[in-house]
């Protein structure tokens, strides 16, 4: 019985600590580089400039600044700020805040070659809204781009500043995102939690709790992984319906500008979790089936042994 209330426990301790691992690692895969680019290359970033005052305003603030310095058309602005070029652009510079925001790491990721070749990518953009207007760009027009362009190429940081810098000025306004909650609670929480330290840590005690089950469950493992991984598919598939409803449609109302953002977001998010919850339901299937096989060759064994049994009876009545 004592060992029964033991497994038990440590079930629901290694399903919870399963599912806070996957939930920090996903954050952690969503706001590396390559990612951010891939969601910005797919979404609309002018929403940005009406939304409220924050990071994401500030970043692209700062390139439509950075355009209009440089004389591109302001008819081609919009458009060049949905181009692919300056989508993987604010997408590299959204990672370089997110990397100080989290890790107090300072990356000067944004050069004036990247800024040079941002300019070179938008000028098929610039020309294609232009004649979709009836004008054109003309050559000389793209040389005094390109003068502009190497005018201000030393001062690419007044356009773009550091993670720091950006920062600096969100915590001195104490940006509220939730009741009381800051900006800065909620980034010196993720900064503790995402740590490779704090991960490398529950990975490790859950790896010693699943082998604390496994060790004292011989002949039951079965049941009990079963048990593991269909109960954090059902966490998961939870927090999934939760996430598709309720959270998703208070993020829609809050930012009604970003509907669109969010929604296709949110749609990213939940296919990772989809995959994770099939993988572990198809895990806890197979377990159940070897479990069952497993007490079926028990019955089937036991049943043999008590044949055994009857027949050595009989033939010792009959001597």
């Amino acid at each position: 019985m004592i060992k029964k209330i033991i497994s038990y426990i440590l079930l629901v301790l290694c399903i919870f600590l399963t599912f806070i691992f996957t939930f920090l690692v996903e954050i952690k895969w969503n706001i590396r580089e390559e990612q951010m680019v891939r969601y910005l290359k797919n979404a609309d970033l002018t929403f940005i400039m009406n939304s409220y005052n924050g990071i994401q305003n500030e970043l692209l603030q700062n390139v439509e600044n950075y355009l209009e310095a440089i004389h591109v058309p302001a008819d081609a602005i919009e458009d060049v700020l949905n181009s692919d070029a300056t989508k993987e652009f604010v997408g590299k510079y959204l990672s370089s805040v997110f990397s100080y925001l989290l890790y107090q790491k300072e990356d000067v990721t944004i050069t004036k070659d990247d800024v040079a070749h941002l300019v070179d990518e938008n000028f098929s953009i610039i020309s294609a809204t232009l004649q979709a207007q009836g004008l054109t760009l003309s050559e000389e027009e793209k040389n005094q781009i390109d003068a502009y362009v190497s005018e201000y190429s030393d001062r690419v940081l007044e356009f773009f500043p550091t993670a720091n810098q950006i920062l600096q000025k969100l915590t001195t306004q104490d940006v509220v995102l939730v009741n009381s909650i800051t900006l800065s609670d909620i980034t010196a929480f993720l900064r503790i939690i995402l740590n490779p330290t704090f991960l490398i840590s529950i990975l490790g005690i859950l790896l010693f709790l699943l082998g604390v089950l496994w060790l004292i469950n011989k002949g039951k493992r079965c049941f009990y992984f079963k048990q593991y991984f269909f109960g954090f598919a059902l966490i998961l598939v939870l927090c999934e319906i939760l996430l598709g409803t309720v959270i998703k449609e208070a993020l829609m109302l809050r930012l009604e500008s970003a509907e669109t953002f969010i929604n296709y977001m949110i749609n990213e998010i939940s296919k990772h979790a989809w995959i994770i919850i099939l993988f572990a339901v198809v895990i806890s299937f197979v377990l159940s089936r070897i479990e069952r096989k497993e007490n079926k060759n028990e019955k089937i064994f036991t049943e043999l042994c008590e044949d055994n049994g009857e027949e050595t009876r009989e033939k010792s009545d009959e001597v």
